[in-house]
């Protein structure tokens, strides 16, 4: 959660950075602000123009405070998707 906040101001900068290209083409951009906790690469997003402002850790303290703190090494608090990493992998027996 605090890896992937996004403020109301960052999200008001990137949607005017984005909608001043008429062509954008494909860029990878993730819509979070400057969080301590990322764990994305956002260069695209520099190249772009938009450099978030806002940061999460301001609010960890309050966070962690509400919520147990996940355990470091499940793969559903290490890799995007959460309990989606979890699953088996189906193999096509075909």
């Amino acid at each position: 959660m605090l890896a992937t906040w996004l403020s109301h101001r960052d999200f008001i900068s990137f949607n005017k950075t984005a909608f001043r290209f008429e062509t954008l083409g494909c860029p990878i951009v993730y819509g979070a602000s400057a969080n301590d906790r990322s764990f994305w690469g956002n260069s695209e997003a520099a190249r772009l123009g938009w450099t978030p402002k806002d940061n999460s850790e301001v609010f960890a303290a309050k966070v962690e405070a509400a919520c147990p703190n996940p355990d470091p090494t499940l793969p559903v608090n290490i890799y995007q998707s959460g309990v989606f990493t979890e699953c088996p992998i189906f193999e096509d027996d075909s």
